[in-house]
């Protein structure tokens, strides 16, 4: 929808030589915000935004240039089981982001995002979707397991979760220009952003508006440690219960993948340490190294500040994962071991 002046905005980028349109704005700023935000993900040759109207035609206002990424080929991981879904809210809760996420996790490693910024991210959906089989494949991966449970063929469950996918992407242009929850969140914390979600309606609009506000902020972080910073950072003062659970559902979603892990950790000396350096995380009790190279120092006094159990679970899964393996914790084999 333009805005009052008539005008709308296009974002396109420029992939395998040619130019596409990802998403349009009503809002010049936003418009050039998620240009920019393209044009440094370092994954297009181009990047231009152009302004159209009845009465100025078109015009770009907005274009810069790099050089051709490297092609990445991604695969999309398995899974046995994920929650069936009734109403549009459930899916981004973090039980859906988790399924997500590990299905995706190849691709979100590719690029350090979350389901939860994805998800609010009309851009990325619309690009993720160009990829066919890929987005194919998603849809039908998770529909054929929730098909079991319902006991319906695959294909009529998949055929509601392509509509779904729809539209939570045309939802997400409903959050482009809404900033307010955005910048009590990166201003004052985590209080402050469930404060200001106080004078909403109901539960499910403070649910979008603080969730919105959380992808936003965390898209500000260029790779998993930076992510997880942030929300140390806002982690501020006696946090509400609100503020406790958002705290713990983001890091637990970030921390379910091992590249998170791996650049929270920093340098380790072998899997054992590692394995070991989480446990230690779960409980608040690592010890802190001399020079630390990411938020490790920050994060361990924050698991000892707050109990944040999905967060220790993700950590301790991933202790399980490497345990349950085949690979060594020790660089001197198995006898080590």
């Amino acid at each position: 929808m333009a805005n009052l002046a008539g005008i709308t905005y296009d974002v396109q980028v420029r992939d395998g030589g040619r130019w596409m349109t990802v998403d349009v704005h009503n809002s010049k700023k936003a418009s050039i915000l998620k240009a920019e935000d393209l044009a440094n993900s370092a994954r297009y040759s181009g990047v231009q935004v152009i302004a159209e109207s009845e009465y100025i035609g078109s015009q770009v206002i907005f274009e810069r240039t790099m050089s051709e990424p490297d092609p990445k080929p991604v695969t999309l991981v398995s899974i046995k089981k994920a929650p069936v879904c009734d109403k549009m809210v459930e899916y981004y809760q973090l039980s859906s982001r988790k399924i997500i996420s590990r299905v995706m996790r190849n691709l979100l490693d590719q690029s350090s995002v979350t389901v939860l910024e994805l998800l609010f991210d009309r851009s990325e959906l619309k690009m993720f979707e160009r990829r066919g089989a890929m987005h194919a494949q998603l849809i039908q991966q998770i529909a054929a397991t929730q098909a079991r449970v319902l006991e319906i063929k695959a294909s009529e469950r998949a055929d509601i979760l392509f509509r779904m996918f729809t539209q939570i992407t045309d939802k997400a242009l409903d959050f482009v220009d809404d900033d307010e929850g955005l910048k009590a969140l990166k201003d004052n914390g985590f209080n402050a952003l469930f404060e200001c979600a106080k004078s909403l309606p109901d539960n499910e609009i403070r649910y979008y508006f603080t969730r919105n506000a959380m992808a936003k902020y965390l898209s500000e972080g260029g790779g998993w440690d930076a992510k997880i910073n942030l929300i140390i950072s806002a982690a501020v003062g006696n946090l509400s219960h609100e503020s406790v659970e958002a705290v713990d559902e983001i890091l637990s979603e970030i921390l379910e993948g091992p590249a998170a892990i791996i650049e929270l950790l920093g340098g380790q000396s072998d899997a054992a340490v590692a394995n070991h350096a989480m446990i230690q995380l779960c409980e608040g009790r690592y010890p802190e190294p001399k020079n630390p190279i990411t938020s490790i120092v920050e994060f361990n006094q924050l698991m000892a500040r707050i109990n944040l159990p999905l967060t220790s679970t993700s950590l301790y899964h991933q202790v399980a994962r490497y345990l349950a393996g085949t690979k060594t914790l020790t660089r001197e084999g198995p006898a080590s071991d």
